[in-house]
């Protein structure tokens, strides 16, 4: 079953501003399965450190928050 994925206008922003690429930020929303408000971070390698990106997943869409690299709170 496909999903579809919204990107909200500043997540859009975000993904310009930073240069990230979608299909990153599509593959890792599609590693998790539970429905709900999530917040995630995942490593990348063009990028110091993981980046955080949050979305809403609902019975067959995904609504993309925002999505950035998560500077604070790194130990």
């Amino acid at each position: 079953m496909s999903e579809k994925i919204f990107i909200s206008r500043h997540a859009r922003r975000r993904i310009k501003l930073y240069k990230l690429d979608r299909d990153f930020i599509a593959s890792a929303i599609s590693q998790t399965s539970k429905i709900g408000y999530q917040e995630t971070l995942f490593e990348h390698t063009n990028f110091k450190y993981p980046i955080k990106i949050v979305f809403d997943r609902k019975e067959n869409e995904v609504i993309l928050i925002t999505c950035y690299p998560q500077k604070k709170g790194i130990i």
